[in-house]
């Protein structure tokens, strides 16, 4: 019995008929243009389908709106689907036992959850950093517990005020992508840990867009108080290319002197970080890694 479906390809045949993929729990669809999406598969996928677990759609062209409602689903990803003036025009999900959730695409107007067993969450929004709101849709989420988040660096107040909402979370994944600033510190993650006294594992990586702003020892800036943090559950923290900025050093020693069950610290040059739909992106660096 057939299990597991993908396809990849531009156009999927209208003689086929979704109802024979009726057993299939898990299905993949790769790069698929508007006409076939929204007119001939995603109006009959989750009604005929009715036992899918693990839909994703990757490098697929949606841009009208899509309404997805199943009782079965459990994880969904949506991966470089839609251009920058075309994306859908909503997303509205209803999926009672969806557990992870990934978004990798330019932000539509609407995205609206139900989904109270959502846990786990990827959501990338370094290619539409000019989009305001960008973070809403996660913000109506505070149950999460595992979330994993592409930014630029001119999203990161706004994040940092999105994610102390955020009581559940147990692990945090954030990667920053553009030019480094020599006048940004990175102690804004400790408002970030303090929120989250449940958080026990922090990744930080830093991907720098522009080589000639280099992430080196040796620029000025501001001295931060950072008094009153203490953490007592964070246990593993990870920064990754970044190793030479002494404002993540600085940040690397407070945590080391106040999150009490910290057990295990790690730095690496690597800025290889997670895409979506099991995939990691390319990296620049060469791997040199030290554990405290």
């Amino acid at each position: 019995m057939l299990s597991k479906f993908s396809f990849r390809g531009t156009l999927f045949s209208k003689s086929v008929r979704l109802s024979g993929l009726k057993n299939v729990t898990t299905i993949v669809f790769d790069g698929l243009l508007i006409e076939n999406l929204s007119t001939h598969i995603l109006p009959h996928l989750f009604s005929e389908c009715l036992q899918l677990e693990d839909v994703t759609f990757t490098n697929c062209l949606l841009i009208s709106s899509i309404k997805i409602t199943s009782r079965k689903l459990r994880h969904l990803n949506m991966i470089g689907c839609g251009w920058a003036n075309d994306s859908p025009s909503e997303l509205a999900i209803d999926a009672l036992n969806l557990s992870s959730f990934e978004y990798s695409a330019y932000t539509t107007r609407i995205i609206s959850f139900t989904a109270p067993r959502l846990l786990k969450v990827f959501w990338n929004t370094a290619l539409r950093k000019t989009t305001p709101d960008l973070f809403d849709p996660i913000a109506r989420l505070p149950h999460i517990e595992n979330l994993a988040v592409n930014i630029s660096t001119s999203q990161i107040k706004e994040l940092t005020k999105v994610l102390v909402r955020f009581q559940n979370l147990r692990q945090l994944d954030l990667l920053i992508e553009g030019a480094y600033d020599r006048s940004r510190d990175y102690f804004w993650i400790l408002d970030i840990a303090m929120a989250s006294q449940h958080l026990q594992k922090l990744s930080l990586t830093i991907k720098n867009l522009h080589p000639e702003h280099s992430h080196i020892v040796g620029f000025m800036r501001q001295k931060r108080e950072c008094t009153g943090f203490s953490h007592t559950n964070l246990k593993y923290v990870e920064f990754r290319g970044c190793v030479g900025s002494i404002n993540v050093v600085e940040l690397a020693s407070h945590l080391l002197r106040s999150a009490t069950s910290l057990g295990k610290m790690t730095f690496s040059s690597r800025d290889k970080a997670y895409i979506g739909a099991g995939r990691d992106g390319p990296e620049t660096l060469m791997i040199v890694t030290d554990t405290i």
